[in-house]
């Protein structure tokens, strides 16, 4: 007891029970189970490397003939996996230093002296082996070191179920080198079976020494890799090894490839590309990253620049400190100097790729969006990319938005030389070539834009429409080029109403025969082609935005002024709101005066005896019912220009048909005194 009658402290020993540690220490560090065949891969070039380092110092040892090489088979039958290597092989007591030690690196205490040979080895921890654990039950070493030149035995050593104690024995071992055995768990049989090889390329493909499979085919890309043989800059080599990579699945060689070259600073080699797939998108910069040629992880995030998200790639860089897991590395200095380099390296390629149009052309087509996107959202990709953007200006016809502002800049108007002029897609083929028609005649043009309809933010009482992806780029192109982006509708009426009052009475059948359910306005006016006698057009959403926007732009100014005045501004929104609803809802069906049949049904229905004969103006409603109809058949829809005229004027001849026949009818008839 102390002189206070507390009791003392007693000390004691901290003990931990290993039962079952292994594989709780495998559970947290390796968490899939094909990382065993990264570290048993690991481990076995670093083997090689060790004996090339022996021979290189030209010491004696055994078997120094032997081709370096690694051998990985699985049979199924057995579920055990095995890992050959011809490399230099452990001792007695290297095994019980290193491998009974969990922790403990061979790898590094053989060139904890040579600086070089460091930087080249992988292993580091000295805890590969327990990914073993994760994978199998039971792991089985036999090996034989190529220093000892007097002693013909080797090692075997085993261990069951993953438990605390391991046995091991000196006995013959028919070779120098290690081979490593792993009785597989049963659930991660089937992983094994049916993806092994692949498993070898993505762990093994850069490694610089052959792995063979059982039946003694190459697995991996040895002497294969173009920027380990010499043709990092080939593009051809890089596309060509991008597919054999991906094998045993198919695919189409990339659409481009950016070369990554070592720098003064930064020990890095692979490839950036963009891959044949309008599928793919990289939100989060995924990247398959090697650190000293073995895969730290497929598909690591946080990699690439967010707006890359066209992109992918294969890049190997032996400066970069792996975590002890080695499912990531180090976001420290290092990482952060590799990555702005990758970035710079990366600009530089897609800047020649926007040089080379065609290039570029097939690159936007399969991925506008998330091209856009990455434009929008980065300064420096906008510099690259941006005059090289493709637009639709005209049906059949795609322009740059620099050929698009050197077209502009010839204008003869001075003040429409910094104009761009855009049109909403999404309306009928036949109201954008009447537009295209009468932007030509002033010598304009207008680029196609997806735009999307605005739906005002309730949470936050504010008209913020959605915004186009096409309309963003345009409006930071033009004000970054000291242009100013307006509608077509700012340039021409592409269909402007007729002032003639004698189309009354025809703008009335028609409004007759429509469907109740719809919202379809009547017009006539004058367009081309003339032998279309209607089309249907949605309305003008582009319009429609701009006035909204006006309207949030108002309404923000009305609330700056006058806090307290919420409840107008609920008034405000909730007007806007019904008034978008009712105009996207709107259609118009716009009829040509320049249109033969239509001037034959107006002077039909003038006719004198026509009101005796048709009271309740049948035939002209069958008329106009039939050209509506034409109308919707045609509107919206890129048809075959051939065979769309044929259809048209076999509709309209049919009716030019019934309208000659009843003509001549009306002629025959004798009305009373009273009806004329």
């Amino acid at each position: 007891m102390g002189a206070l009658g507390r009791p003392e402290y007693e000390e004691v020993d901290l003990t931990v029970d290993v039962e079952n540690m292994l594989g709780l220490m495998a559970q947290s560090l390796y968490p899939r189970a094909d990382a065993a065949i990264r570290e048993l891969l690991a481990n076995a070039v670093d083997a090689l490397r060790i004996k090339e380092d022996l021979k290189q110092k030209r010491l004696e040892i055994l078997d120094p003939d032997t081709p370096l090489k690694v051998t990985l088979s699985y049979d199924p039958m057995q579920r055990l996996l095995r890992v050959q290597d011809t490399g230099c092989g452990m001792t007695d007591q290297e095994i019980r230093r290193y491998v009974n030690q969990i922790g403990v690196s061979g790898t590094r205490a053989h060139a904890e002296d040579d600086r070089t040979l460091l930087k080249e080895l992988i292993g580091q921890f000295g805890i590969g082996l327990l990914a073993c654990f994760k994978l199998g039950e039971n792991l089985r070493i036999e090996t034989r070191s190529v220093r000892q030149l007097d002693d013909p035995l080797g090692v075997e050593w085993i261990n069951e179920g993953g438990g605390k104690r391991a046995k091991m024995r000196r006995c013959v071992v028919p070779f120098t080198g290690t081979r490593v055995s792993v009785t597989v768990k049963y659930e991660h049989h089937k992983l094994l079976q049916d993806r092994l090889s692949q498993l070898i390329r993505f762990y093994g493909d850069l490694l610089p020494y052959p792995i063979y499979d059982g039946l003694g085919n190459l697995a991996n890309s040895y002497n294969d890799v173009p920027w380990e043989t010499g043709r990092a800059a080939d593009r051809e080599a890089l596309k060509e090894y991008l597919v054999r990579r991906a094998k045993p699945e198919p695919i189409n060689p990339p659409l481009w490839v950016i070369p990554i070259a070592p720098t003064k600073d930064l020990t890095m080699r692979g490839v950036i590309y963009v891959p044949d797939d309008r599928r793919f998108t990289n939100t989060d910069g995924r990247l398959d990253l090697y650190v000293k040629r073995m895969l730290v992880r497929k598909d690591l995030p946080g990699v690439l620049p967010e707006h890359l998200m066209f992109c992918h790639g294969v890049v190997d860089c032996a400066d970069l400190t792996i975590i002890m897991s080695r499912e990531d590395v180090m976001r420290d200095s290092v990482f952060d100097r590799f990555r702005d380099e990758l970035r710079r390296q990366i600009l530089d390629g897609l800047r020649d790729l926007a040089s080379r149009p065609r290039d570029f052309s097939e690159v936007q087509w399969r991925f506008d969006p998330e091209i856009k996107a990455g434009v929008f959202a980065s300064q420096d990709l906008f510099d690259v990319l941006a005059d090289s953007l493709y637009f639709w200006a005209g049906s059949r016809e795609r322009m740059t938005l620099s050929a698009y502002c050197e077209e502009a800049g010839r204008r003869p108007d001075e003040k429409r030389r910094r104009h761009i002029y855009y049109i909403a897609s999404g309306g009928s083929s036949q109201a954008r070539y009447q537009v295209d028609q009468m932007l030509q005649r002033k010598g304009l043009r207008a680029l196609e834009i997806v735009e999307l309809p605005s739906e005002p933010s309730a949470e936050k009482r504010t008209l913020e429409p959605p915004r186009s992806l096409d309309r963003s780029v345009l409006e930071a192109y033009a004000q970054r080029r000291g242009m100013q982006l307006l509608p077509a509708s700012e340039a021409v009426e592409a269909f402007p109403d007729t002032e003639d009052p004698s189309w009354q009475l025809v703008k009335d059948i028609f409004t007759s025969v429509l469907p109740r359910s719809l919202e379809i306005q009547v017009r006539v006016s004058a367009f081309e082609p003339e032998h279309l006698p209607a089309l249907l057009r949605a309305a003008d959403v582009t319009t429609l935005l701009d006035r909204l926007r006006q309207v949030q732009q108002a309404a923000a100014r009305f609330q700056a002024e006058h806090p307290d005045a919420a409840g107008d501004l609920d008034t405000i929104f909730r007007a806007a709101e019904e008034h978008a609803r009712t105009q996207a809802a709107t259609m118009q069906l716009i009829l040509n005066c320049n249109h033969p049949v239509l001037r034959n049904l107006r002077d039909t229905l003038a006719h004198p005896s026509y009101r005796a004969y048709d009271p309740e103006y049948s035939y002209a409603k069958t008329v106009a019912a039939e050209l509506y109809h034409l109308a919707l058949q045609y509107s919206g829809h890129q048809v075959d220009e051939v065979n769309m005229h044929i259809m048209v004027r076999w509709r309209c001849e049919l009716v030019e048909a019934f309208l000659k026949h009843f003509n001549i009818v009306l002629a025959q008839v004798s009305l009373p005194p009273q009806a004329h």
